[in-house]
């Protein structure tokens, strides 16, 4: 049976997410010799091992300051997304974004606005259209702070929040009437465990039902 019903309110981060950007941060990471060839394209893994080289943070950041922003056009639409969006139009169920975004990032060299870059992108994808009216432009929240991001949250009146970080989800002042939903890409898909998912159709399956 559905979880959601008509006017149920569901929140969604943005990075890593509903974009995927492992592709670009592997091509960034071989331009600059920060990964061999054969390096796996997993923003998780990359993170991780660009930061345990010399200066491996100020790597990270430029590279995400590189994706995020002037490049961000050859991001993915993660898989699944589409059909989530469908399935809670037709369901009536009202979405958000809430993003912890900055302006801008500190090592691009371009000056790109990352918030109006996003929303570039989603438009670029048909996001809002496909998702019949559950997601509206106005709807897509970013907030300078992870802190800001938490709250927003809890003003929004999220029954569900889906995040690829469980940073987020371990915030204290993460509102605890909400359901939390790991969005896991590295874990086998399976039958989802500890609010943990390994994919969008999982958490379709698992809030909307099978179609």
């Amino acid at each position: 049976m559905p979880r959601l019903t008509s006017g149920a309110i569901v929140g969604i981060d943005f990075d890593n997410t509903i974009i995927s950007y492992d592709h670009l941060i592997l091509a960034a990471a071989i331009r600059q010799d920060l990964v061999s060839e054969d390096a796996v394209a997993n923003k998780k893994t990359l993170r991780d091992a660009i930061r345990l080289l010399p200066n491996g943070e100020v790597h990270w950041q430029k590279i995400q300051a590189e994706v995020y922003g002037p490049e961000i056009a050859g991001a993915e639409l993660i898989a699944g997304v589409s059909q989530f969006l469908t399935r809670c139009g037709v369901a009536g169920v009202k979405l958000y974004i809430v993003s912890h975004k900055t302006t801008v990032a500190n090592y691009d060299t371009t000056n790109t606005n990352l918030r109006d870059a996003a929303m570039a992108w989603i438009e670029s994808r048909d996001l809002f259209s496909k998702s019949g009216g559950s997601l509206v432009s106005e709807q897509v929240n970013f907030a300078m702070t992870l802190e800001e991001k938490v709250a927003r949250i809890e003003t929004l009146g999220c029954s569900y929040f889906i995040d690829d970080l469980t940073e987020v989800f371990d915030h204290p002042q993460f509102p605890s009437g909400v359901e939390k939903m790991l969005l896991d890409r590295s874990r086998p898909a399976s039958a989802p465990t500890s609010g943990a998912f390994a994919n969008w159709y999982d958490i379709t399956d698992y809030l909307l039902g099978d179609d």
